[in-house]
């Protein structure tokens, strides 16, 4: 079983590498949230979370460890 869910943010201003970042950190706590959600109910798979840009071609994995 795969899951996606998808959001929506601009970038606007400061350079692209200070706003993947600061995305990163604002979603966290929410991917954290997915990852133990789908954890629970597929205990034995191995749960990866990532945030995806494609305006900016970018596709960031996120360790929650």
């Amino acid at each position: 079983m795969q899951a996606s869910l998808y959001k929506i943010s601009q970038h606007e201003g400061g350079g692209p590498e200070s706003f993947l970042n600061s995305q990163e950190e604002r979603y966290r706590d929410q991917l954290r949230g997915y990852r133990d959600t789908m954890q629970l109910l597929d205990p034995d798979r191995e749960i990866r979370t990532a945030l995806y840009f494609p305006l900016l071609a970018e596709f960031r994995e996120v360790d929650l460890s």
